[in-house]
C-alpha cells in the first residue's frame, strides 16, 4: 500500500528543511544504497544524507550518513529495528525514524536513541533545529 498524501507532504517538508541545512553531503530522495556486494544487498531511506564525497555508480556505495525513515502502521517495530541496525553497521552515523501518525521523530545512533517531540535536533547537523510543527504541518 502506499502513502497517504499528509505522509507524502512530510516528507517533502522534511526534505526541503534538510536540504537547506547545510549539511555535509548532498540530501535524496528514495535513492539506492549497496551496502553488500556478494550477495548484492541495497537499501533506500525515504530521505538520505550522504556523506561528503561518497562513491557512487549507479547507487551509492555503502550507507547514507544520515538515513531517515518514515513509517508507517503497516511496518513492524522489529523490521525497523533491523533495518536501523544495518544502516548503522554499514555507515549510516544516525537514523530519524518519523511517525506521521504519532507526530514525533525517533533519531537512532550507535549505543542508543531518544524521542523528539518538539525540536529535531542532530549532532550531524549543529545548529539544526527543525520543529516538529513544520513538518507535521495539519492536513487540510
Amino acid at each position: 500500500m502506499g502513502w497517504t498524501m499528509y505522509e507524502q507532504e512530510v516528507r517533502n517538508r522534511l526534505f526541503l528543511l534538510l536540504d537547506g541545512a547545510g549539511q555535509p553531503g548532498e540530501v535524496y530522495i528514495n535513492v539506492g544504497y549497496v551496502i553488500e556486494s556478494d550477495p548484492k544487498a541495497c537499501l533506500g531511506p525515504d530521505i538520505s544524507v550522504t556523506h561528503a564525497n561518497q562513491p557512487a555508480g549507479d547507487y551509492f556505495e555503502g550507507a547514507p550518513l544520515l538515513a531517515v525513515e518514515l513509517v508507517s502502521a503497516s511496518q513492524s517495530a522489529a523490521d525497523l529495528e533491523a533495518k536501523t541496525r544495518i544502516y548503522l553497521a554499514h555507515g549510516s552515523r544516525e537514523v530519524w525514524l518519523v511517525y506521521p501518525e504519532a507526530r514525533q521523530v525517533r533519531i537512532c545512533w550507535a549505543g542508543g536513541s531518544r524521542i523528539e517531540r518538539e525540536t529535531i535536533r542532530s549532532e550531524l547537523l549543529p545548529g539544526l533545529g527543525i520543529r516538529l510543527e513544520q513538518i507535521f504541518a495539519e492536513e487540510e
